[in-house]
């Protein structure tokens, strides 16, 4: 074919594709129109958003969809709330624990923390006023006790024993006949460092929560320990014979203390750990001691209140 023919027929090939995008214009258009707006919207149900998507190409290409509570436990939790507000208090405890323990649920996420939030609040109401409650113990005072030894009777501190009926913290004289409700705890903390959470536990339930902050460089130990020693606003003693007394600038342990020594299989060397308050609230949340636990000094406060020396302290990763 000669170099004139090539170029007629080149000319020829190119108008009648030319006139084949014209006249389909529209349908090819709309077609592309639809495979780049595929976009999928946020959806609300039981206030919470569905998984954010990410568009690749002009095709929206979905993120797994986050670990929620199922739509029945959000109904028991809400039913569970309107029973604590209706003082019913067992069965509010019921419900929440029947969340907690369901087989989809995991410890330290999201929803189990929604759960483990609502038992505290229903348990502090428990164990923290003089209300009726299956699980207390009706004590009559006997001529000659004493606040301590009540309190050692059935493994509750004398403030835990003086805030859950009543009494007065700066008054601990107590009279015969008088009757305490106690709510017998076997108590036991654990601690998630990646969750940077602590949790007190009676046995197998949950008590109270707490948000808290661990060590630098994963300074914080995993292991078993006990609670060996207590210490309102306690002196702080960094190591190289430095004594730093409560109240000054540089001592770091906040309002509490309570010394931990290893159990179990735990390294035996481990010392200096402990529990303790801080003045800088907003490191909690975040790996920021020198390798202790370390709390709001509201919350180490309340949770001094509770344990007792010898409570076992176990922290995982």
């Amino acid at each position: 074919m000669t170099p004139f023919a090539k170029a007629v027929v080149g000319i020829l090939l190119i108008g009648v594709i030319g006139g084949g995008v014209f006249m389909f214009r529209d349908t090819i258009r709309d077609a592309v129109t639809s495979i780049s707006s595929v976009v999928v919207e946020p959806v609300e149900e039981l206030g919470v958003e569905a998984a954010p998507t990410t568009v690749i190409e002009g095709v929206a290409a979905a993120l797994p969809p986050p670990v929620e509570i199922s739509g029945e436990m959000t109904m028991k939790l809400a039913l569970a709330r309107q029973h604590l507000d209706e003082g019913d208090l067992v069965s509010a405890l019921r419900l929440s624990e029947n969340v907690l323990l369901d087989d989809t649920m995991v410890r330290y996420t999201g929803p189990w923390r929604k759960a483990a939030d609502l038992a505290d609040t229903i348990m502090s109401t428990i164990v923290m006023t003089d209300v009726p409650f299956p699980e207390k113990v009706r004590h009559v005072v006997g001529s000659g006790q004493s606040l301590s030894g009540i309190a050692q009777q059935y493994n509750v501190t004398v403030a835990m024993l003086q805030i859950s009926n009543g009494l007065e913290r700066t008054r601990p004289t107590i009279y015969p006949d008088q009757v305490f409700k106690i709510y017998e705890g076997h108590w036991r903390i654990e601690v998630s460092k990646s969750a940077f959470v602590l949790v007190l536990f009676d046995g197998e339930r949950i008590v109270k929560v707490y948000d808290i902050a661990t060590g630098r460089q994963d300074r914080t130990p995993v292991g078993t320990f006990m609670i060996k020693d207590k210490q309102i606003e306690p002196v702080w003693y960094p190591g190289g014979g430095r004594i730093i007394p409560f109240g000054e600038k540089e001592n770091v342990l906040g309002t509490r203390w309570m010394g931990m020594r290893p159990t179990g299989d735990t390294d035996p060397t481990l010392k200096g750990f402990g529990i303790h308050g801080t003045w800088e609230p907003e490191s909690i949340g975040n790996a920021a001691s020198l390798g202790c636990v370390r709390m709001r000094n509201e919350d180490v406060e309340e949770l001094f209140d509770f344990v007792t020396i010898g409570t076992p302290v176990t922290i995982i990763e």
